[in-house]
């Protein structure tokens, strides 16, 4: 069970919440491959209840054996905050993990801040650094509301871009260009995306190439795997990353997807 310490201070007309999470033996959490999420618990005082008042904090784990932590926090009301995760070290040391400025947070929505790699943790230098003398992994939050900006209470919808250009995908709507895949499974698609995604397939339209002249790409990959590349160019998602990891894996080095082939890598 982990242990929280929660303190408030108000300085002006900022209100600082800090949150200190002790995870122990978080190398036994990390080995154990049915863990997929741990979050924090109501507090045992009777008073307090941090699923009701206060921020609330949970790692979500990825990857075939871990090797990916994300940590998130959700805000029980609409507020406009400041965030800092700091892990605390074992020779009674901080190291800043991530700092992320004023921002306005949606009420009871859980928020992305920080990526942890068991690859960082668990070896046995990581150990000897990122772990207490018990094993517990400390992590040190700091969320700074300020009252000087009103935020909007009415809830805003959330961003839909992915999700559209995903659509764009789907549809073929205004699409320039066809790719065609190992077998001459075809898909109808979009130059500028393609262009302003990968730097090669942007190279088959700058000049007078074949591909420039008749609207057509052909792509090596069989059917299954390029549209999964389509997918991530369109919509930033690799859905099916944990079932064909090599085979993306190629395909990202091939068409120069940097991320894509980060998320094959760690999958």
């Amino acid at each position: 069970m982990s242990s929280i310490n929660y303190t408030t201070r108000t300085e002006g007309q900022t209100k600082i919440n800090t949150i200190i999470w002790t995870v122990p033996n978080f190398t036994n959490l990390l080995e154990n491959k049915s863990t997929r999420e741990f979050r924090t618990e109501k507090s045992k005082d009777a008073n307090i209840d941090l699923t009701d008042s206060r921020f609330q904090l949970k790692m979500q784990f990825l990857g075939r054996d871990n090797d990916i932590i994300e940590i998130y926090y959700l805000s029980p009301m609409p507020v406009f905050l400041k965030s800092i995760l700091t892990i605390c070290l074992k020779r009674f040391e901080e190291r800043s993990i991530v700092i992320k400025e004023y921002h306005t947070v949606q009420a009871n929505k859980w928020q992305y801040l920080a990526t942890l790699f068991k690859r960082d943790i668990a070896s046995y230098d990581g150990r000897d650094i990122f772990l207490l003398s018990d094993g517990s992994l400390r992590l040190k939050f700091q969320f700074m509301v300020t009252n000087d900006i009103k935020v909007d209470r009415t809830n805003v919808p959330e961003a839909q871009l992915s999700n559209d250009f995903e659509n764009l995908l789907n549809n073929g709507l205004f699409s320039d260009v066809t790719m065609k895949c190992a077998e001459g499974v075809e898909y109808k698609v979009h130059k500028a995306v393609l262009a302003s995604r990968s730097a090669v397939l942007k190279a088959h339209f700058e000049h007078n190439t074949t591909e420039c002249i008749t609207n057509v790409v052909e792509s090596p990959l069989e059917s299954d795997v390029l549209r999964e590349v389509l997918m991530f160019i369109y919509s930033d998602k690799a859905p099916r990353v944990d079932e064909i990891p090599e085979k993306l894996l190629a395909a990202a080095d091939y068409y120069q997807l940097s991320r894509l082939k980060s998320l094959c890598e760690e999958a």
